[in-house]
């Protein structure tokens, strides 16, 4: 019960901040970006980023909740698939479509870069979920290891 209350509340804790990060990106990004560069194309672009890279903070949401439980259980394993399937596998595929196949540009790259956390966020929540993570044990799952 305490492990399913703290990711919950960790959950909420970070859904709170991708609120506000949110937020802060749509209504102030372009003066975000202007700290560090005053070129209005520059600032435009990175504006565009920030609101986008925003939007996909929402998978951050569950895949930082949950893999915490998924490691805390000590099932390093699913944390580093989902991490490859974000990282390298969508990441790179997207990426390769939206400038070879769409012809996106720029906005295709900053989407290809965004859309995987929500990836990693499904299969992190989804293992949640299924209960698995309260029978993992040492690498195997109880019962398991009889068959």
């Amino acid at each position: 019960d305490r492990v399913n209350r703290i990711a919950w509340l960790a959950c909420a804790f970070n859904f709170f901040f991708f609120i506000v990060t949110t937020i802060i990106s749509f209504l102030w990004g372009n003066g975000l970006v202007g700290i560090f560069d005053s070129d209005p194309q520059v600032r435009e672009w990175g504006h565009q980023y920030l609101m986008i890279l925003s939007v996909s903070m929402f998978g951050h949401v569950f895949f930082c909740s949950f893999n915490a439980t998924s490691l805390g259980v000590g099932n390093a394993v699913l944390s580093t698939v989902a991490s490859v399937m974000d990282g390298v596998v969508v990441r790179l595929a997207l990426c390769v479509l939206s400038v070879y196949v769409f012809h996106w540009g720029l906005i295709g790259i900053f989407w290809a870069n965004s859309i995987p956390a929500s990836v990693n966020g499904a299969i992190q929540f989804g293992y949640y979920l299924s209960g698995k993570w309260k029978t993992y044990r040492r690498g195997v799952l109880k019962g398991a290891e009889s068959a």
